[in-house]
């Protein structure tokens, strides 16, 4: 996004993010990955209770992929 390429943060609670989550592209970006998304996380209790990353979600892997990212950011 924003016309450069960037190094995924892929650690439990993405604090180690090289981009910048403030800018216009990826609040555009995070907004259409959660609002045109088709997965969202089990409801039972427990399942929420999990790290983001631990919790098992309803859709395809993905879209269940975004959420999480979304979710964390």
């Amino acid at each position: 996004f924003d016309n450069r390429i960037v190094e995924a943060d892929t650690t439990d609670n993405q604090q180690n993010a090289t981009y910048d989550k403030s800018t216009r592209g990826w609040l555009a970006l995070s907004r259409c990955a959660m609002l045109c998304n088709r997965a969202d996380f089990k409801q039972d209790q427990d399942n929420l209770k999990k790290p983001v990353l631990q919790r098992e979600c309803n859709g395809d892997a993905s879209e269940s992929a975004l959420l999480k990212c979304v979710e964390l950011s």
